[in-house]
């Protein structure tokens, strides 16, 4: 395993670019954004850059591979559930096609469908289930690995992820583990490893992140969400033991990243921002020790 970081993560703790970010960090690993317009951020400053899709690995790989700079996963805000659902699909294929291109491991696939709270629980499974089996029959000489985030509520519910990779049972899909977001579904922390347990085998990528509750709250049932700007905290201060979590993911046979997803930033100052993101890649670091 190692240390990485998302590109909006570097953004909102305000350096310069990606490059500043990585480097003050001292961090060479980033999980970046594939936007649906076909734009990435460039490395250099905050501008995205757009491709034509054919065009996609070439311009990517001179905006990243050839400055050394490793992409750990491509980041997807898919829906499902849209109005033109074979489209998403369509984007998720060609991203899996750059992804593999590039040497990429991983595209992170987000769990969030329109009206899921409304629809019942076969129907939102089976459209995943149908979704997901096309972007891989289509990829299948792929080595990229498909993670589902556990992100929303249909993503943190463990039974709808089960069914959908037992579904679709092909080795590359899995999930990419948060290791906050079970705990952020409500569920109580002295059940959550037993979660992270559950999906680790299946885990393609990860989001690292963190959650404080008082002391009181800790090992009870929440609703989804419950203040979570007002509780959610840096990686190395928060309630969930990440050592317990990377022995769980050792384990496993993970071999990939945890990618700093620190969403306490806007809770502080600007030049705090920056510390606190050193500080958390500086912990997860010793983690791998």
């Amino acid at each position: 395993m190692y240390v990485a970081v998302r590109d909006d993560v570097l953004r909102l703790a305000g350096y310069t670019s990606i490059a500043e970010g990585l480097n003050d960090l001292k961090l060479d690993s980033v999980e970046v954004e594939y936007f649906r317009d076909s734009t990435v951020w460039d490395t250099a400053g905050w501008n995205k850059v757009s491709f034509a899709q054919n065009e996609a690995d070439r311009v990517i790989g001179s905006l990243y591979v050839k400055k050394k700079i490793k992409i750990c996963a491509f980041l997807l805000h898919n829906n499902f559930n849209c109005a033109n659902p074979q489209k998403e699909v369509e984007w998720m294929i060609g991203v899996i096609k750059t992804a593999d291109a590039l040497g990429i491991p991983a595209v992170r696939i987000d769990a969030i469908t329109k009206g899921e709270k409304e629809e019942p629980f076969e129907v939102r499974v089976e459209r995943f289930v149908d979704c997901m089996r096309k972007g891989i029959m289509a990829t299948q000489n792929s080595k990229v690995g498909l993670g589902i985030e556990n992100h929303g509520v249909q993503g943190n519910d463990p039974n709808f992820l089960r069914q959908v990779i037992t579904q679709v049972g092909r080795e590359r899909l899995g999930v990419t583990m948060d290791t906050g977001n079970f705990y952020w579904s409500g569920i109580p922390l002295n059940h959550v490893y037993e979660v992270l347990r559950s999906v680790a085998l299946f885990t393609k990528h990860t989001h690292v992140k963190n959650i404080c509750y008082p002391e009181s709250m800790r090992m009870k049932q929440r609703t989804a969400g419950f203040e979570y700007a007002k509780y959610v905290a840096p990686i190395y201060e928060g309630d969930v033991d990440h050592r317990e979590v990377v022995a769980l993911l050792n384990q496993a046979g993970y071999k990939g990243a945890l990618t700093i997803e620190d969403e306490s930033l806007g809770k502080f100052e600007a030049v705090q921002k920056r510390e606190i993101l050193r500080k958390d890649a500086a912990y997860l670091k010793s983690l791998l020790t």
